[in-house]
């Protein structure tokens, strides 16, 4: 099976991301205007959207490396460490996508000039900017 790497956008913000970064920076910006709790956050993102892991855990929670960002822990209000998850793939990243009210676009990268743009495309879909992409 190959490899997705398609890159997302948030609406307002300049950067693209990965499926799992897209995670992370979603994450973080809610954390940023709400400043939650732990069990706030767990309301805002349920362990159900990811699957077999957690969106984000408590980094002292002895979660692995490999499956979350440990390097990049955020505080919450409560003083709690988390730590978001780094294990997206097409079967549960549509699961988190349409669990928020934000817009994300899909950015598709030229295959023939190695990252550059083919442009940002999107349809309505609720709250979600997305779109589907064919070679």
């Amino acid at each position: 099976m190959a490899k997705d790497y398609t890159k997302y956008k948030i609406s307002g913000m300049d950067k693209t991301f990965n499926k799992s970064r897209l995670v992370q920076a979603i994450v973080k910006d809610y954390i940023a205007k709400n400043t939650p709790n732990w069990e706030t956050l767990q309301t805002a993102f349920p362990n159900s959207l990811q699957g077999s892991k957690d969106v984000v855990a408590k980094k002292d929670a002895g979660v692995k490396e490999r499956d979350f960002y440990m390097d990049s822990p955020f505080s919450l209000s409560d003083d709690t460490e988390i730590v978001t998850c780094r294990q997206w793939g097409k079967d549960n990243f549509p699961n988190f996508l349409t669990c928020r009210n934000f817009r994300v676009f899909h950015y598709f990268p030229n295959k023939y000039d190695s990252g550059k743009s083919e442009g940002i495309t999107s349809s309505r879909t609720s709250n979600l900017e997305k779109s589907k992409h064919q070679h």
